[in-house]
């Protein structure tokens, strides 16, 4: 699975290597724009590329926010927060918002299942850590 930073051509982005002090010293990588006008223009054509990538995770995840009952976004973030959700919901609910998306993105190849590729993305998800979902049984 690709990165969208690796996609970039370094001409366009350049890697930057910072020190912070917050909580210890640690090292982070800053990806910083290279603002030549030939390069602005570029970086047009990787735009849908790294759309691509990312589209149908922030459709998992905005579909995620719009089943949580509550305010998720409060001081419960702050803590280990647990949710249960059913795959079958938070699909069904991936497909309502692609549906409403699919004039502005392309989420899958012409010859590939819109739910599939959405399941997949899930599983990619899931085995990052970032998703925990029940199945039903």
């Amino acid at each position: 699975r690709a990165c969208p930073a690796k996609v970039l051509d370094p001409a366009l982005v350049r890697r930057d290597v910072v020190k912070t002090t917050e909580a210890g010293s640690t090292t982070q990588v800053v990806l910083r724009p290279v603002t030549l006008v030939p390069n602005v223009f570029d970086s047009c054509h990787y735009f849908y590329c790294i759309l691509r990538i990312c589209a149908l995770e922030s459709v998992i995840a905005t579909s995620i926010l719009s089943l949580t009952t509550g305010n998720i976004l409060s001081d419960q973030l702050e803590t280990d927060l647990e949710m249960v959700m059913m795959e079958a919901e938070l699909v069904t609910t991936c497909l309502e918002l692609c549906e409403i998306l699919h004039h502005e993105l392309i989420f899958h190849p012409p010859c590939q299942a819109l739910v599939e590729t959405i399941r997949k993305s899930m599983r990619f998800m899931q085995s990052e850590g970032l998703l925990w979902l029940q199945s039903v049984s």
